[in-house]
């Protein structure tokens, strides 16, 4: 994704990418990672394509905005050879497809062109728009090359403690969790079964009550969740197996929750939680670890922070609180009713 700013006066000039930092890419063969096609792929914008349009009583700044790949930097793909396909954006990302200058988007579409060549005589463009108010917008392609096929799999992080008592649970919060519960089993892949929660669990707790209602929601049963309430039970777990990986809010926050020594163990298991979503396309939901921020580490003496250290990135996380929410168009997408209520 690409996050493109333009001012509403334009200044005539061409933009292409210079400030890359370079990644070790394959040798040679299709351009089928994210390494690959960094080191392939440029941005080039021409600001004599910028025209003010109007479009349903509002008035835009409509820019062309476009990618091409080369082998400028170490491309591995033959420039000879054509990438699989090149999309703009995909079917779900807001603000969708903009065909041509005071158009509106259209969610859905794609716009795919097969076989895409190299070099910027074959630059694919897709158009982006800013009102007076907006310094930047979002701008979304998709790439795919190789034989192998996209995966499935859905992930949500959250940093609200939505499992707590009168927070999300159930149809509150506009079923939010119920929904995203059945898009990540919906999307997950489809020789697994189940999901595996990493926490304490107890019955009756917060944390057990929120997850087995919002899976009843998404209509998967009760007897389609495993509880891994040990370090051995998350170390050991076959990942693979399940469709979903799903982490309540700490048990600082909700009772019932996950601990630091189950956290712990995610962390240690760091690799396999990467393939599961990574290779093998599995979905995960995570909930809030605010009351891991501040741990004393006795073998050092010092305090740390292991909020969602699992991920392959671990997060930097700030605490704060929040009155009121927002509803993003992305989350209507997957949650249509979900108000900030």
């Amino acid at each position: 994704m690409a996050r493109v700013a333009v001012a509403q006066s334009v200044p005539q000039c061409v933009h292409t990418t210079t400030n890359y930092t370079n990644v070790a890419a394959d040798i040679s063969g299709p351009a089928d990672s994210c390494r690959d096609q960094a080191a392939c792929l440029d941005v080039h914008v021409d600001s004599s394509t910028c025209v003010t349009a109007t479009e349903s009583g509002t008035s835009y700044l409509y820019c062309r905005v476009c990618i091409l790949w080369s082998d400028a930097r170490n491309c591995p793909k033959d420039v000879t050879a054509t990438v699989d396909h090149v999309c703009a954006g995909d079917e779900v990302f807001y603000p969708g497809f903009i065909s041509n200058a005071g158009a509106a988007p259209v969610m859905g579409v794609t716009n795919k062109t097969t076989g895409w060549r190299a070099y910027s005589a074959d630059r694919y463009c897709q158009w982006a728009r800013w009102t007076s108010t907006q310094v930047t917008t979002d701008v979304v392609f998709t790439v795919k090359d190789g034989t192998g096929s996209c995966l499935r799999g859905f992930v949500c992080v959250s940093t609200d403690d939505a499992d707590d008592v009168d927070h999300c649970q159930g149809t509150s919060c506009g079923s939010l969790y119920a929904n995203l519960i059945a898009n990540a089993w919906k999307n997950a892949p489809l020789d697994a079964d189940g999901i595996l929660a990493v926490g304490n669990f107890y019955y009756g707790t917060d944390a057990y009550y929120s997850l087995v209602g919002w899976a009843q929601l998404a209509g998967i049963p009760a007897s389609k969740i495993s509880f891994a309430t040990t370090p051995y039970d998350v170390v050991y777990a076959n990942l693979n197996q399940y469709k979903v990986l799903y982490v309540p809010s700490d048990a600082y926050n909700t009772w019932g929750g996950i601990t630091i020594e189950l956290n712990d163990a995610l962390i240690s298991i760091k690799s396999k939680i990467k393939d599961f979503v990574n290779v093998r396309g599995g979905s995960m939901i995570v909930l809030t670890q605010a009351g891991f921020t501040n741990r004393y580490d006795p073998s050092t003496g010092r305090t740390i922070s292991t909020s969602f250290s699992f991920l392959p990135t671990p997060f930097t996380y700030v605490p704060g609180d929040f009155y009121d929410a927002t509803i993003t168009s992305e989350m209507t997408k997957y949650s249509p009713y979900s108000t900030n209520a």
